[in-house]
């Protein structure tokens, strides 16, 4: 997990995971050679090792088959500049604090938070618990390895980027950044979650660029003129070109 480290808001939070995560837990970051290690909240993360050239908007957009002038007037124009602000404040809002930090929402309405790029068996118990709407797993798995005192984030809404179906009894909606190392590494493990679940979990991509992160926010804005140009199909043509480039 990578931690956003110029805004107050976020230390509580780390420090709150930090100190309730069991000892030796371990998330694993895709094989690429580095761990975060779910203990110290994302610090002293080694970052996994770079696959390769970081893809930027244009040649996403291009990739996934965008107007290229339509796509330039749209980013040159900032419009989807508001939608990121937004989902990063209400992020900040909640008490997020790095990427990614996933949240669980059960067919009851009661969220639960995961912290960093959780292994596999992790994500799937995080699934299987709020599928059961197990209130005494969900709360334990989110003491260890979530935000217990989180605010909730806004419902699904009708300008989210949804992926699966809106009718499935639980949803994953993901606060990440589109230049995280981690959050690459976690975004097949949720596709594989998402095509193992079928119709059981629905999945919400909102964007929480890090200050650090130079090409975070181009590349975040530049999803939402995909979007604006072709759809909720391009939005995640876009988002999975990037993070597979």
């Amino acid at each position: 997990m990578e931690k956003q480290i110029q805004n107050p808001y976020m230390v509580p939070a780390a420090i709150v995971v930090a100190g309730l995560l069991v000892a030796g837990a371990v998330v694993y970051n895709g094989g690429s050679g580095g761990v975060n290690l779910a203990g110290n909240g994302g610090a002293n993360n080694v970052a996994p090792a770079e696959g390769g050239l970081l893809a930027t908007p244009a040649q996403a957009a291009e990739a996934v088959g965008l107007d290229k002038s339509d796509f330039e007037k749209c980013v040159s124009e900032e419009r989807g500049a508001d939608k990121v602000s937004s989902n990063l404040q209400e992020g900040l809002d909640a008490g997020i604090g790095g990427t990614p930090t996933s949240v669980l929402v059960t067919a009851s309405g009661k969220q639960y938070f995961m912290v960093g790029a959780l292994p596999v068996d992790l994500l799937n118990a995080y699934i299987d618990a709020a599928i059961e709407d197990d209130t005494a797993a969900l709360t334990e798995l989110n003491t260890q390895y979530g935000i217990p005192d989180a605010n909730n984030v806004p419902a699904l809404g009708d300008g989210d980027h949804v992926r699966g179906s809106v009718d499935a009894p639980v949803t994953l909606i993901e606060y990440s950044d589109l230049e995280c190392p981690f959050c690459k590494s976690f975004h097949p493990q949720v596709q594989q979650a998402l095509a193992g679940y079928g119709n059981q979990l629905s999945w919400v991509y909102r964007h929480f660029p890090l200050d650090f992160h130079p090409s975070a926010r181009p590349l975040a804005e530049g999803s939402e003129c995909a979007a604006q140009l072709g759809g909720n199909d391009k939005f995640w043509e876009y988002v999975d070109y990037v993070f597979s480039s």
